[in-house]
């Protein structure tokens, strides 16, 4: 197959220097263009003859070798995606979890300071009735004293522990998404104006158009 090479290297440079010689000035050198063309064509194919076995050999063993591949590797890609299924629905029961028992303490938490500000209130009720008796007066003459509420950061409870620890280099990705739970708390920036309605009110209100921030024009 070398000595093939060689040949098709040689001819190949021996037309490339016709082509790079040739200039097309007249009948004459329009026909010698014309005859490397033809000479070009033939030896293109050549190079076909010559090369498409050796490809289609090659593309055969690399089609098989790739078929083999795919045997094992869609079968060992689809049980990966079964076991991360399994894990991330897992992560996500204990991130639910997790949530629940941390909702379940800061339940705790605004009982004991409900509880705590009722007991206060009660105390400073007790007491101001029992000045009334002292000083034999009615209960509404002894004004009550203000106590001072007890706020959720001031009472301490214990917080969950983790539900789990995660094992890094697995290769999850979680999806963060937003849920709007009050529009009128959002900043501006955030706000989109619905313009469906807006142009929809426009086509029908054309000139009369009158909404403030907006204003209706042709196109």
């Amino acid at each position: 197959m070398n000595q093939e090479l060689i040949k098709i290297e040689q001819e190949q440079k021996s037309i490339a220097e016709q082509v790079n010689a040739l200039t097309i000035i007249d009948q004459s050198t329009y026909e010698e263009g014309a005859s490397i063309k033809i000479t070009l064509s033939s030896f293109r194919k050549k190079l076909n003859l010559f090369f498409d076995p050796m490809v289609s050999k090659v593309k055969a063993s690399y089609d098989e070798v790739r078929g083999t591949r795919d045997k094992y590797l869609k079968p060992a890609k689809g049980l990966e995606d079964t076991v991360l299924a399994k894990l991330k629905g897992y992560e996500r029961a204990m991130e639910k979890k997790a949530e629940d028992e941390r909702r379940k303490a800061e339940a705790e938490r605004q009982r004991k300071v409900d509880e705590e500000n009722k007991r206060r209130k009660e105390d400073a009720e007790q007491k101001a009735k029992d000045e009334a008796e002292v000083f034999g007066v009615d209960e509404k003459e002894v004004e009550v004293e203000k106590v001072e509420e007890v706020k959720p950061e001031d009472v301490e409870v214990e917080q969950p522990l983790p539900t789990m620890n995660k094992v890094t280099g697995l290769g999850i990705r979680h999806t963060w998404k937003v849920e709007v739970v009050d529009k009128a708390l959002l900043p501006m920036d955030y706000l989109l104006p619905d313009m469906v309605a807006l142009n929809a009110m426009a086509r029908e209100q054309k000139e009369k158009f009158n909404i403030p921030g907006a204003k209706a024009y042709k196109d």
